[in-house]
Protein backbone atom coordinates (compact mmCIF):
# COMPACT_ATOMS: atom_id res chain seq x y z
CA UNK A 1 0.00 0.00 0.00
CA UNK A 2 1.29 3.44 -0.89
CA UNK A 3 2.47 5.67 2.01
CA UNK A 4 0.06 8.52 2.78
CA UNK A 5 2.82 11.12 2.42
CA UNK A 6 3.47 10.27 -1.24
CA UNK A 7 1.73 12.73 -3.55
CA UNK A 8 0.99 12.68 -7.25
CA UNK A 9 1.12 16.13 -8.79
CA UNK A 10 2.31 18.00 -11.82
CA UNK A 11 5.32 20.28 -11.34
CA UNK A 12 4.53 23.84 -10.31
CA UNK A 13 6.46 27.08 -10.40
CA UNK A 14 5.95 28.68 -7.00
CA UNK A 15 7.15 32.01 -5.68
CA UNK A 16 8.38 32.72 -2.15
CA UNK A 17 10.10 35.89 -1.02
CA UNK A 18 10.17 37.18 -4.58
CA UNK A 19 12.14 34.12 -5.82
CA UNK A 20 10.59 31.53 -8.10
CA UNK A 21 11.22 27.81 -7.56
CA UNK A 22 10.45 24.59 -9.38
CA UNK A 23 8.31 22.49 -7.05
CA UNK A 24 7.10 18.91 -7.22
CA UNK A 25 5.44 17.72 -4.03
CA UNK A 26 8.02 18.38 -1.29
CA UNK A 27 10.88 18.67 -3.78
CA UNK A 28 12.05 22.27 -4.35
CA UNK A 29 14.69 23.13 -6.95
CA UNK A 30 16.21 26.61 -7.16
CA UNK A 31 15.92 28.45 -10.51
CA UNK A 32 19.61 27.82 -11.17
CA UNK A 33 19.27 24.09 -10.52
CA UNK A 34 18.40 21.58 -13.22
CA UNK A 35 16.92 18.21 -12.14
CA UNK A 36 19.16 15.38 -13.31
CA UNK A 37 18.08 12.46 -15.48
CA UNK A 38 17.95 10.04 -12.52
CA UNK A 39 15.66 12.36 -10.58
CA UNK A 40 13.37 12.96 -13.55
CA UNK A 41 13.16 9.19 -14.18
CA UNK A 42 11.97 8.75 -10.59
CA UNK A 43 9.49 11.57 -11.08
CA UNK A 44 8.07 9.99 -14.24
CA UNK A 45 7.71 6.65 -12.48
CA UNK A 46 6.02 8.21 -9.45
CA UNK A 47 3.51 9.95 -11.67
CA UNK A 48 2.40 6.67 -13.26
CA UNK A 49 -0.34 5.24 -11.03
CA UNK A 50 -0.26 2.04 -13.07
CA UNK A 51 3.05 1.33 -11.32
CA UNK A 52 1.00 0.94 -8.15
CA UNK A 53 -1.81 -1.28 -9.41
CA UNK A 54 -4.38 -1.38 -12.21
CA UNK A 55 -7.09 -0.82 -9.58
CA UNK A 56 -6.53 1.20 -6.43
CA UNK A 57 -8.46 0.65 -3.16
CA UNK A 58 -10.82 3.48 -2.30
CA UNK A 59 -9.05 4.30 0.98
CA UNK A 60 -5.73 4.72 -0.84
CA UNK A 61 -7.40 6.86 -3.50
CA UNK A 62 -8.79 9.11 -0.76
CA UNK A 63 -5.28 9.71 0.57
CA UNK A 64 -3.98 10.54 -2.90
CA UNK A 65 -6.84 12.97 -3.54
CA UNK A 66 -6.40 14.74 -0.20
CA UNK A 67 -2.68 15.10 -0.85
CA UNK A 68 -3.41 16.46 -4.31
CA UNK A 69 -5.78 19.01 -2.80
CA UNK A 70 -3.11 20.14 -0.34
CA UNK A 71 -0.54 20.73 -3.08
CA UNK A 72 -3.09 22.43 -5.34
CA UNK A 73 -4.18 24.80 -2.54
CA UNK A 74 -0.57 25.66 -1.83
CA UNK A 75 -0.11 26.59 -5.47
CA UNK A 76 -3.29 28.69 -5.57
CA UNK A 77 -2.50 30.58 -2.37
CA UNK A 78 1.06 31.30 -3.45
CA UNK A 79 -0.37 33.84 -5.93
CA UNK A 80 0.53 37.45 -5.19
CA UNK A 81 -3.18 38.32 -4.96
CA UNK A 82 -3.23 36.98 -1.41
CA UNK A 83 -0.10 38.91 -0.48
CA UNK A 84 -1.83 42.03 -1.79
CA UNK A 85 -4.64 41.43 0.67
CA UNK A 86 -2.17 40.91 3.52
CA UNK A 87 0.28 43.73 2.93
CA UNK A 88 -0.54 45.65 -0.25
CA UNK A 89 -1.68 49.25 -0.33
CA UNK A 90 -5.23 49.88 0.85
CA UNK A 91 -6.23 51.00 -2.65
CA UNK A 92 -4.83 47.91 -4.37
CA UNK A 93 -6.23 45.54 -1.74
CA UNK A 94 -9.72 47.07 -1.83
CA UNK A 95 -9.84 47.05 -5.63
CA UNK A 96 -8.74 43.40 -5.66
CA UNK A 97 -11.38 42.53 -3.04
CA UNK A 98 -14.10 44.18 -5.13
CA UNK A 99 -12.97 42.29 -8.22
CA UNK A 100 -12.83 39.06 -6.21
CA UNK A 101 -16.44 39.50 -5.08
CA UNK A 102 -17.76 40.39 -8.53
CA UNK A 103 -16.01 37.57 -10.38
CA UNK A 104 -16.84 35.02 -7.67
CA UNK A 105 -20.46 36.09 -8.07
CA UNK A 106 -20.25 35.39 -11.82
CA UNK A 107 -18.62 32.00 -11.24
CA UNK A 108 -21.27 30.94 -8.74
CA UNK A 109 -24.09 32.22 -10.94
CA UNK A 110 -22.96 29.73 -13.59
CA UNK A 111 -23.45 26.73 -11.29
CA UNK A 112 -25.93 24.98 -13.57
CA UNK A 113 -23.72 25.31 -16.65
CA UNK A 114 -20.58 24.26 -14.76
CA UNK A 115 -22.04 21.26 -12.97
CA UNK A 116 -24.73 19.82 -15.23
CA UNK A 117 -22.26 17.98 -17.53
CA UNK A 118 -21.08 15.92 -14.55
CA UNK A 119 -24.64 14.80 -13.82
CA UNK A 120 -25.27 14.04 -17.48
CA UNK A 121 -22.33 11.63 -17.77
CA UNK A 122 -23.17 9.42 -14.76
CA UNK A 123 -24.76 6.73 -16.91
CA UNK A 124 -26.58 4.01 -14.96
CA UNK A 125 -25.12 4.85 -11.53
CA UNK A 126 -28.16 6.52 -9.99
CA UNK A 127 -26.52 6.97 -6.57
CA UNK A 128 -23.69 9.02 -8.07
CA UNK A 129 -26.16 10.99 -10.18
CA UNK A 130 -28.15 11.86 -7.06
CA UNK A 131 -25.08 13.20 -5.23
CA UNK A 132 -24.01 15.37 -8.16
CA UNK A 133 -27.54 16.55 -8.93
CA UNK A 134 -28.21 17.50 -5.32
CA UNK A 135 -24.95 19.45 -5.20
CA UNK A 136 -25.93 21.32 -8.36
CA UNK A 137 -29.35 22.26 -7.01
CA UNK A 138 -27.91 23.39 -3.69
CA UNK A 139 -25.33 25.59 -5.43
CA UNK A 140 -27.80 27.14 -7.88
CA UNK A 141 -28.50 30.33 -5.88
CA UNK A 142 -25.18 30.82 -4.09
CA UNK A 143 -24.33 33.89 -6.16
CA UNK A 144 -26.74 35.71 -3.84
CA UNK A 145 -24.18 35.78 -1.04
CA UNK A 146 -21.82 37.92 -3.10
CA UNK A 147 -24.68 39.95 -4.53
CA UNK A 148 -25.74 40.70 -0.96
CA UNK A 149 -22.14 41.58 -0.04
CA UNK A 150 -21.81 44.02 -2.95
CA UNK A 151 -25.25 45.37 -2.07
CA UNK A 152 -23.88 46.54 1.28
CA UNK A 153 -21.54 48.76 -0.76
CA UNK A 154 -24.39 50.26 -2.78
CA UNK A 155 -24.06 48.10 -5.91
CA UNK A 156 -27.58 47.41 -7.31
CA UNK A 157 -28.38 43.77 -7.99
CA UNK A 158 -29.69 44.75 -11.44
CA UNK A 159 -26.23 45.96 -12.46
CA UNK A 160 -24.64 42.71 -11.29
CA UNK A 161 -27.13 40.71 -13.37
CA UNK A 162 -26.08 42.66 -16.48
CA UNK A 163 -22.33 42.72 -15.78
CA UNK A 164 -20.15 40.59 -18.03
CA UNK A 165 -17.53 38.32 -16.45
CA UNK A 166 -13.80 38.77 -16.88
CA UNK A 167 -12.37 36.63 -19.72
CA UNK A 168 -10.59 34.42 -17.21
CA UNK A 169 -13.80 33.82 -15.27
CA UNK A 170 -15.42 32.63 -18.49
CA UNK A 171 -12.42 30.41 -19.09
CA UNK A 172 -12.68 28.99 -15.57
CA UNK A 173 -16.37 28.20 -16.04
CA UNK A 174 -15.69 26.37 -19.30
CA UNK A 175 -12.71 24.50 -17.84
CA UNK A 176 -14.95 23.19 -15.07
CA UNK A 177 -17.63 22.25 -17.62
CA UNK A 178 -15.07 20.32 -19.65
CA UNK A 179 -13.49 18.51 -16.71
CA UNK A 180 -16.86 17.68 -15.19
CA UNK A 181 -18.26 16.34 -18.44
CA UNK A 182 -15.53 13.74 -18.91
CA UNK A 183 -16.31 11.47 -15.96
CA UNK A 184 -18.60 11.76 -12.90
CA UNK A 185 -15.78 10.83 -10.52
CA UNK A 186 -13.58 13.55 -12.03
CA UNK A 187 -16.51 15.99 -11.78
CA UNK A 188 -16.81 15.30 -8.05
CA UNK A 189 -13.08 15.35 -7.31
CA UNK A 190 -12.39 18.55 -9.25
CA UNK A 191 -15.36 20.23 -7.59
CA UNK A 192 -13.99 19.00 -4.28
CA UNK A 193 -10.88 21.14 -4.74
CA UNK A 194 -13.02 24.29 -4.69
CA UNK A 195 -14.94 23.07 -1.64
CA UNK A 196 -11.76 22.07 0.21
CA UNK A 197 -10.63 25.69 0.47
CA UNK A 198 -13.42 26.28 3.01
CA UNK A 199 -12.61 23.34 5.29
CA UNK A 200 -9.90 25.20 7.23
CA UNK A 201 -12.34 27.43 9.11
CA UNK A 202 -9.69 28.95 11.41
CA UNK A 203 -7.56 30.26 8.54
CA UNK A 204 -10.64 31.41 6.69
CA UNK A 205 -11.93 33.32 9.73
CA UNK A 206 -8.52 34.97 10.11
CA UNK A 207 -8.59 36.04 6.47
CA UNK A 208 -12.07 37.50 6.82
CA UNK A 209 -11.06 39.28 10.04
CA UNK A 210 -7.96 40.68 8.33
CA UNK A 211 -10.09 42.20 5.56
CA UNK A 212 -11.99 44.13 8.21
CA UNK A 213 -8.99 44.99 10.39
CA UNK A 214 -7.07 46.44 7.45
CA UNK A 215 -10.22 48.34 6.43
CA UNK A 216 -10.20 46.67 3.03
CA UNK A 217 -13.92 45.92 3.34
CA UNK A 218 -16.58 46.85 5.92
CA UNK A 219 -17.55 44.20 8.47
CA UNK A 220 -21.10 43.92 7.10
CA UNK A 221 -19.76 43.23 3.61
CA UNK A 222 -17.48 40.44 4.81
CA UNK A 223 -20.26 39.00 6.98
CA UNK A 224 -22.56 38.84 3.94
CA UNK A 225 -20.29 36.65 1.80
CA UNK A 226 -18.91 34.74 4.79
CA UNK A 227 -22.34 33.13 5.05
CA UNK A 228 -21.53 31.22 1.87
CA UNK A 229 -18.88 29.22 3.70
CA UNK A 230 -21.25 28.34 6.52
CA UNK A 231 -23.94 27.13 4.14
CA UNK A 232 -21.51 24.97 2.16
CA UNK A 233 -20.21 23.38 5.35
CA UNK A 234 -23.73 22.82 6.66
CA UNK A 235 -24.70 21.10 3.41
CA UNK A 236 -21.58 18.91 3.52
CA UNK A 237 -20.31 19.94 0.09
CA UNK A 238 -16.72 19.28 1.12
CA UNK A 239 -17.54 15.57 1.44
CA UNK A 240 -19.41 15.10 -1.85
CA UNK A 241 -16.31 13.89 -3.68
CA UNK A 242 -15.80 11.24 -1.01
CA UNK A 243 -19.40 10.06 -1.34
CA UNK A 244 -19.05 9.72 -5.11
CA UNK A 245 -15.74 7.87 -4.78
CA UNK A 246 -17.26 5.33 -2.37
CA UNK A 247 -20.37 4.87 -4.50
CA UNK A 248 -18.13 4.13 -7.51
CA UNK A 249 -16.93 0.88 -5.92
CA UNK A 250 -14.37 -0.63 -3.54
CA UNK A 251 -11.59 0.19 -6.01
CA UNK A 252 -11.01 2.75 -8.71
CA UNK A 253 -9.14 2.14 -11.97
CA UNK A 254 -5.69 3.74 -11.88
CA UNK A 255 -6.23 5.50 -15.20
CA UNK A 256 -9.56 6.94 -13.98
CA UNK A 257 -8.00 8.23 -10.78
CA UNK A 258 -5.01 9.64 -12.68
CA UNK A 259 -7.36 11.59 -14.96
CA UNK A 260 -9.19 13.01 -11.93
CA UNK A 261 -5.94 14.01 -10.22
CA UNK A 262 -4.77 15.66 -13.44
CA UNK A 263 -8.12 17.46 -13.51
CA UNK A 264 -7.42 18.85 -10.03
CA UNK A 265 -4.05 20.14 -11.24
CA UNK A 266 -5.69 21.73 -14.28
CA UNK A 267 -8.31 23.42 -12.08
CA UNK A 268 -5.60 24.71 -9.73
CA UNK A 269 -3.67 26.22 -12.65
CA UNK A 270 -6.90 27.82 -13.87
CA UNK A 271 -7.67 29.35 -10.47
CA UNK A 272 -4.10 30.69 -10.34
CA UNK A 273 -4.69 32.47 -13.66
CA UNK A 274 -8.06 33.67 -12.40
CA UNK A 275 -6.32 35.28 -9.42
CA UNK A 276 -4.24 37.30 -11.89
CA UNK A 277 -7.45 38.51 -13.51
CA UNK A 278 -8.83 39.55 -10.12
CA UNK A 279 -5.65 41.45 -9.32
CA UNK A 280 -4.93 43.02 -12.71
CA UNK A 281 -8.27 42.98 -14.53
CA UNK A 282 -11.04 45.52 -14.88
CA UNK A 283 -13.58 44.09 -12.42
CA UNK A 284 -12.37 45.94 -9.34
CA UNK A 285 -12.26 49.34 -10.97
CA UNK A 286 -15.70 48.72 -12.47
CA UNK A 287 -17.10 48.22 -8.96
CA UNK A 288 -15.31 51.36 -7.77
CA UNK A 289 -16.84 53.30 -10.63
CA UNK A 290 -20.34 52.11 -9.76
CA UNK A 291 -19.87 52.86 -6.06
CA UNK A 292 -18.69 56.38 -6.85
CA UNK A 293 -21.78 56.96 -8.97
CA UNK A 294 -19.92 57.52 -12.23
CA UNK A 295 -21.73 54.58 -13.90
CA UNK A 296 -24.92 56.00 -15.41
CA UNK A 297 -27.17 52.97 -15.50
CA UNK A 298 -30.93 52.97 -15.21
CA UNK A 299 -31.00 50.40 -12.45
CA UNK A 300 -34.09 48.24 -12.69
CA UNK A 301 -36.11 47.54 -9.53
CA UNK A 302 -34.84 44.73 -7.37
CA UNK A 303 -36.03 41.32 -8.51
CA UNK A 304 -38.73 39.52 -6.57
CA UNK A 305 -37.95 36.70 -4.19
CA UNK A 306 -38.04 34.31 -7.15
CA UNK A 307 -34.57 34.31 -8.71
CA UNK A 308 -33.95 33.26 -12.28
CA UNK A 309 -30.52 31.83 -13.01
CA UNK A 310 -29.17 33.19 -16.28
CA UNK A 311 -25.87 32.04 -17.73
CA UNK A 312 -25.04 35.15 -19.71
CA UNK A 313 -21.68 33.83 -20.80
CA UNK A 314 -23.57 31.18 -22.81
CA UNK A 315 -26.18 33.51 -24.25
CA UNK A 316 -24.36 35.47 -26.89
CA UNK A 317 -21.49 37.44 -25.40
CA UNK A 318 -19.86 39.65 -28.04
CA UNK A 319 -16.57 38.46 -29.48
CA UNK A 320 -14.24 41.37 -28.83
CA UNK A 321 -10.89 41.84 -30.58
CA UNK A 322 -7.98 40.15 -28.83
CA UNK A 323 -6.35 43.48 -27.79
CA UNK A 324 -9.55 44.48 -25.97
CA UNK A 325 -9.77 41.14 -24.16
CA UNK A 326 -6.08 41.40 -23.27
CA UNK A 327 -6.58 44.92 -21.91
CA UNK A 328 -9.59 43.73 -19.89
CA UNK A 329 -7.56 40.95 -18.32
CA UNK A 330 -4.49 43.16 -17.73
CA UNK A 331 -6.08 46.57 -17.26
CA UNK A 332 -3.45 47.62 -14.71
CA UNK A 333 -1.18 48.33 -17.67
CA UNK A 334 -3.47 51.19 -18.74
CA UNK A 335 -3.93 54.71 -17.41
CA UNK A 336 -6.74 55.40 -14.93
CA UNK A 337 -9.05 56.98 -17.52
CA UNK A 338 -8.62 54.11 -19.97
CA UNK A 339 -9.13 51.57 -17.19
CA UNK A 340 -12.34 53.23 -16.09
CA UNK A 341 -13.75 53.38 -19.64
CA UNK A 342 -12.82 49.77 -20.29
CA UNK A 343 -14.30 48.62 -16.97
CA UNK A 344 -17.58 50.39 -17.63
CA UNK A 345 -17.80 48.88 -21.11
Amino acid sequence: MMPASLRRTVPFLSEAGGVRHFRLDTLIVAPSGVPGSELMARVRKSLDLAELAPHIPTEVAEELIEDQYAVAREHIFSHRLWETFRSGTAEDATRAALGYMLETRHYLAAASARMAPGVACTGSNDEVAQVLARHLVEEADHARFFEDALGTLGVPRAILAEARPDPRTVEWIHVMRTLGGRDPLEAAIVSGLMESTALDRDNLRRWHAMLVQREILPAETVAAFEQHVGVDLELGHGENWRDVLRKTGETVASHQLAAALNGVATAAEMVFRWCTGVLCGAAGIAMESIMLGSEHVDAAPEQSAVRVATDRFLSGLPVWPAPILDATAYSDQLGHGARTALAQA
